[in-house]
């Protein structure tokens, strides 16, 4: 067993799950950010200084595969393509018990798919970015 946080038991991969299920390919570039989530009364006032009222976070992760089969990329957009999922992810802010490992609730945004060659059922590029559904208290 690895204590690599990307080992999923199988492969080394950043999305360990979705809705409990592994993905068929490791993603080729993963993108994590954190969000701030701020109230209405956020802003700067005249004095130039900002209150930014900090209510909450959310992840946003980029994935990114490249060079894939076109039944891949279908599975994959399949998995994705609930209104809401259960992802079990590497978070790089979350340092417990299970490593940096996280479960957390996403919603899926627009899917993009470029075709490197038809002729070959490769698909170039599939990229889009899972959304945490609920902020998170920091």
């Amino acid at each position: 067993m690895s204590n690599n946080p990307f080992y999923n038991g199988r492969d080394y991969n950043p999305i360990i799950s979705v809705d409990g299920v592994a993905l068929p390919v490791s993603p080729s570039s993963y993108e994590w950010e954190e969000e701030d989530l701020s109230n209405a009364e956020a802003g700067r006032t005249e004095d130039g200084v900002m209150h930014k009222n900090r209510i909450g976070t959310i992840s946003r992760c980029s994935l990114n595969f490249k060079n894939i089969p076109l039944q891949t990329a279908h599975r994959i957009i399949a998995m994705f393509s609930p209104e809401y999922i259960m992802v079990v992810y590497v978070n790089p802010a979350v340092d417990s018990y299970f490593g940096y490992h996280m479960n957390e609730v996403f919603y899926v945004g627009n899917r993009k798919v470029s075709v490197y060659s038809a002729r070959l059922n490769v698909c170039a590029d599939l990229s889009f970015n899972i959304i945490s559904r609920d902020p998170e208290d920091r």
